[in-house]
């Protein structure tokens, strides 16, 4: 089976997931050496890349945007999860929690995960609140660097919201 083939086959058995590529990093790690540019080609067909994070939201809505490497993002691989401890309000209204994973070392493929906020847990003794998340999902990636894709200067975490059309 050529790796173009295993990857349509997934995203078939796996409907709910849309047109992600949800397989875990060291299953596509070995896919791309086996096959090399079939599965290259196949896996940025299917994955999209996002220079803002506005371009992952619809006319009106607003998003929690977190920068993080990662040690603290929790996927439960059932559709929810968490992150990691942040100072942030928590009766804020948000549509869309956006996490920017730094995904590599040279820093030019970050992961973008998107999800709906299902509340927080907290405040710990510090302030920091712990986002739940619904539908959780890696939604694709982006070669921009945390300032340009939250439009912000060195806070990890933002909120943003696109205008209405």
């Amino acid at each position: 089976m050529s790796c173009f083939s295993f990857v349509v086959v997934w995203i078939e058995q796996n409907p709910s997931k849309g047109n992600a590529i949800v397989a875990d990093d060291e299953k596509m790690l070995n896919l791309q050496q086996e096959c090399g540019m079939i599965c290259s080609q196949a896996t940025s067909h299917f994955m999209p890349q996002f220079a803002s994070a506005i371009e992952l939201l619809a006319p009106g809505e607003t998003a929690l945007v977190i920068f993080t490497v990662g040690h603290h993002l929790t996927d439960n691989h059932d559709g929810t999860g968490s992150t990691g401890w942040w100072v942030i309000n928590p009766h804020r209204k948000v549509n869309r929690i956006i996490i920017y994973r730094r995904a590599s070392d040279d820093l030019a493929d970050n992961d973008l995960f998107i999800g709906r906020h299902d509340g927080v847990e907290g405040p710990r003794e510090d302030g920091r609140y712990l986002v739940r998340l619904l539908d959780f999902k890696l939604a694709g990636h982006t070669a921009s660097n945390w300032r340009k894709f939250a439009d912000t200067y060195s806070k990890s975490l933002r909120y943003v919201s696109r205008p209405m059309a």
